[in-house]
C-alpha cells in the first residue's frame, strides 16, 4: 500500500500472513510501515493503516498483528493509538 502527496510516494506499509501455532485466528501482519521523515505526524501512516485494517477485514483476517522494538517509544505509541495492544514479550540474549 502506497503512500502518496501530490502524485508522489511519501510511504508505504507491507502486509503478510502470520501464524503461531498457539493461535488459532486468521492473522495478518503488519510487517513495514514507513513515512518520509518530512511527511511524518500528518495522518499518513494512521491513513494506510486504517487502509490496510478494512483490506485485511474483506480478506477475512481476524486479527492484525505489528511488532515493534521495544525502545521505539514513538512507534510503539503509534501502534497503540491505531488501537493495537500488547500480547506477548519476545526476549534475546547475546552470544
Amino acid at each position: 500500500m502506497i503512500a502518496e502527496a501530490e502524485g508522489t510516494p511519501v510511504g508505504f506499509l507491507i502486509l503478510g500472513p502470520k501464524q503461531y501455532a498457539y493461535r488459532k485466528v486468521k492473522m495478518i501482519e503488519l510487517d513495514i510501515l514507513a513515512v518520509l521523515p518530512e511527511y511524518r505526524s500528518k495522518g499518513i501512516g494512521s491513513a494506510r493503516v486504517a487502509s490496510a485494517k478494512q483490506w485485511a477485514k474483506e480478506h477475512g483476517y481476524q486479527t492484525m498483528y505489528a511488532s515493534s522494538y521495544i525502545k521505539n517509544d514513538r512507534s510503539v505509541e503509534f501502534y497503540k493509538r491505531q488501537g493495537f495492544a500488547p500480547i506477548d514479550i519476545a526476549l534475546e540474549t547475546t552470544l
